[in-house]
């Protein structure tokens, strides 16, 4: 089965990650020449530490194989429950009758009950069971039959609360990596763009270097030439290029 991963701007996580890599590792090779626009080996460094803190929360697997294992013992316990529950339900037969236990109708049609139905169902018909002084008197259901199923209910309970607790771990872990990979997107999109603004008039080769998107064959090349950072007043607050729309108010430090 393919993993399935959110889309950053119009990438998946891992082609992000592998195109931010090479915009870092150009960043770092044209650093003397972007410094012209305020790029800092500091801005770079925190670029990259931000981007491989996504590719490492995009590698973690850990929730997924522990809710696969919860899945699998939830099913195993309600296994169990439904066997217990059988079980009890054919001492009342043979104690009442096969037709003369409509005091239980409520556990009736178990198996088609949603798991927390099955649970409250399952806890109802205990209490029914513990107030029928006579049935377990005459030895219908004794205290080990009457323990059994108490002790199934209650791991499936338990098994049924670890999948929610896993699922509410798993919500807070997503939310965290897209709030991680949404930081590393705006930040390499913002160098990215100004890079682009610097090397437009000067070298088309690496204008393409930092050029995120695709682009179709008729618009390969870079926009018209502007006049150059060293003659440009605004050099020190780089307008970001209309490829990143959520980085438009960033400025150079």
């Amino acid at each position: 089965m393919k993993r399935k991963y959110l889309v950053i701007g119009n990438f998946t996580k891992p082609r992000f990650i592998a195109k931010a890599r090479k915009i870092i590792g150009n960043l770092r090779r044209d650093i003397n020449e972007l410094k012209l626009v305020n790029i800092t080996d500091q801005e770079i460094t925190d670029a990259e530490t931000k981007v491989e803190n996504a590719a490492q929360q995009m590698n973690e697997t850990s929730t997924v194989s522990n809710r696969k294992d919860a899945v699998k013992s939830k099913s195993q316990r309600r296994a169990e429950l439904m066997t217990a529950i059988l079980q009890t339900i054919a001492i009342l037969k043979h104690y009442y009758g096969a037709t003369d236990v409509t005091e239980y109708d409520h556990i009736k049609g178990a198996s088609g009950m949603t798991d927390t139905e099955l649970e409250v169902a399952t806890g109802d018909f205990i209490q029914t069971l513990q107030a029928n002084a006579d049935v377990q008197k005459k030895g219908g259901i004794t205290t080990a039959v009457l323990n059994q199923l108490i002790d199934a209910r209650q791991n499936f309970a338990d098994a049924i609360k670890n999948i929610n607790e896993i699922n509410a771990d798993r919500s807070v872990q997503t939310d965290t990596r897209n709030a991680t990979f949404g930081e590393a997107y705006a930040e390499i999109v913002l160098l990215a763009d100004i890079a682009k603004t610097y090397w437009k008039s000067q070298n088309d080769n690496r204008y393409s270097d930092y050029v995120l998107m695709p682009r179709s064959k008729s618009s390969a090349s870079p926009p018209a030439p502007t006049p150059s950072p060293a003659t440009n007043t605004a050099t020190n607050n780089v307008a970001v290029a209309a490829e990143t729309p959520t980085a438009t108010n960033n400025t150079v430090a």
